[in-house]
C-alpha cells in the first residue's frame, strides 16, 4: 500500500510540476523558484486535512474533474505571481512572489485540493 502512494506522489509532484512550468512560459517567466511545486503540494496536504477534520464534503467531480480544478488553480496562482514578479521588473518568479498571490487570491483559490 505504501507503494502505491508513493508512486502516486511522485505522479502528482509530475503533473504540478509540467503545470508551474507550463504556465510560467505562459506568462512571459523565464525562471521560477523550484520550491514551488513542493509548497503547492504541502498547501494541498494540509487543505485537505483541514477539510477531513472539518467534515467538509468533496465535489462529486471524478479524478478527471479534480485534476482539471487543481491544474486551474495552479495555473491562476502562477498568473497572479508572475504579474507580482513582472510589477518589479524580474523575470524570476520566486517562491515569495508565490506567497503573496496566494494571500491575494486565497478566497478564489483554497482549498487547493
Amino acid at each position: 500500500m505504501k507503494k502505491v502512494h508513493q508512486k502516486q506522489s511522485r505522479m502528482f509532484l509530475t503533473m504540478i510540476q509540467r503545470e508551474v512550468e507550463k504556465a510560467v512560459r505562459q506568462y512571459g517567466m523565464q525562471k521560477y523558484d523550484e520550491s514551488i511545486p513542493y509548497r503547492l503540494i504541502k498547501l494541498k496536504a494540509r487543505n485537505r486535512r483541514l477539510k477531513l477534520h472539518e467534515g467538509t464534503r468533496y465535489p462529486a467531480a471524478g479524478p478527471r474533474g479534480r485534476k482539471k480544478h487543481i491544474m486551474g488553480l495552479v495555473n491562476k496562482l502562477i498568473k497572479g505571481a508572475s504579474k507580482i514578479s513582472k510589477s518589479e521588473n524580474r523575470t524570476k518568479l520566486t517562491s515569495c512572489d508565490f506567497d503573496k498571490a496566494y494571500k491575494r487570491q486565497f478566497f478564489q483559490v483554497w482549498p487547493f485540493c
